[in-house]
């Protein structure tokens, strides 16, 4: 019976044991690390999907897997987590800081997939990234980079550096979600020297999803009164393919994961009204590559996004000189048709209140938005 009880006992912590793995390979000639983590509820016979969770500059991967306390959350749900290293414990985002990796990130998690994959039974169409501060720019850097299909990405108190939001070329339209305190004074909600304010990254996932211009906004129950902050939901449907482009607004918020119970992970107020995990799982799960590719931009060379100026007036931008763009009512009659040369001003002032769709094409380039004239 004493020999059973301590196989039984050594197979456990056996188990255990493989739920999290730390492992790495060699990627265009440096040592990269990473963490593993399978959930007690993995079956090898059965696909299932993988989130990547990126740390934030001077974290690693376990010190994000300890923030953001993403594995219960994977106990729950069934999906592997990757935690992978930065070199020196940073991203290459084109961010001209000291200390900012000069590695091929890119390419880095894009071989991390196939390694994964390989060891691992993963549902290809249901792959996500997501991460805190530099790990957020990080992923948006891979919507904007990746030839691979990431089913969505979040990010946390990160957004764009302006030479990534300046080159950003998706090659398929996704969902974003961006979390983000007004208060945070490491990464400013506003936008600082460098990179993009939450408002302008939201609003360039928006314009390329074909998004409502303007978000419903919900004021999130305000569960904790004693964190001096609140949660705001901005919600920007309709948009192309049932995509969703969402922000938290943490109001009052500092530079943290929301919900963590780590002191140490951030800066400045942590919201307890929200967990930013399981909002972020809770805004993945529906999503899967082979919904979210459908209608997309079919050139990955050219692009063409809306730009709101102000109310009812719009700049059409691309990396294409001129087009054609139309206009329709929501009940699909043509309104207008003009050949434009790029950037062109669009004014609605003279349109009635309403939905409109504007189907823009240069080539082989296309994509349609939506917009509410009020």
């Amino acid at each position: 019976m004493l020999k059973k009880i301590l196989l039984a006992l050594f197979l456990f912590l056996q188990a255990s044991a493989f739920a999290q793995i730390n492992a790495g390979f060699q990627f265009d000639g440096q040592n990269r690390s990473y963490i593993v983590y399978t959930p007690a509820s993995y079956n090898p016979g059965t696909p299932v999907p993988l989130v990547f969770v990126l740390h934030g500059f001077t974290q690693s991967g376990q010190s994000i897997m300890n923030v953001s306390a993403f594995n219960s959350v994977a106990d729950t749900a069934n999906f592997i987590i990757v935690y992978p290293n930065g070199i020196s414990n940073a991203w290459n985002i084109n961010a001209n800081l000291p200390g900012a990796s000069t590695a091929n990130d890119v390419g880095f998690i894009e071989a991390l997939i196939d390694t994964v994959s390989a060891n691992y039974s993963i549902d290809q169409n249901r792959i996500y990234s997501c991460g805190f501060s530099a790990g957020g720019f990080m992923s948006h850097m891979l919507a904007c980079k990746s030839s691979r299909c990431f089913a969505a990405i979040a990010s946390v108190a990160g957004t764009m550096t302006d030479s990534v939001y300046n080159s950003c070329v998706p090659s398929y339209n996704l969902p974003v979600l961006q979390i983000h305190g007004t208060s945070d004074a490491i990464v400013s909600f506003n936008g600082g020297s460098g990179n993009k304010s939450a408002g302008e990254v939201v609003d360039f996932w928006k314009n390329y999803n074909g998004c409502n211009v303007n978000p419903i906004i919900t004021p999130l129950p305000n569960t904790n009164l004693l964190d001096n902050s609140t949660v705001d939901l901005l919600d920007y449907s309709p948009c192309l393919n049932n995509n969703l482009i969402q922000m938290l607004r943490v109001n009052g918020g500092g530079h943290q994961w929301p919900g963590t119970s780590s002191l140490l992970g951030g800066l400045g107020t942590i919201n307890r009204d929200i967990k930013a995990s399981a909002e972020i799982w809770n805004f993945f799960r529906g999503n899967a590559c082979n919904s979210t590719t459908q209608g997309i931009n079919t050139s990955t060379s050219n692009w063409i996004y809306l730009q709101p100026l102000s109310d009812n007036n719009y700049l059409l931008k691309g990396s294409v000189t001129n087009a054609v763009f139309q206009v329709y009512s929501a009940n699909g009659q043509l309104i207008d048709s003009q050949n434009v040369s790029l950037p062109y001003t669009m004014n609605f002032n003279n349109y009635h209140s309403g939905m409109y769709l504007i189907n823009v094409r240069s080539g082989n380039s296309h994509n349609t938005f939506k917009i509410n004239k009020h």
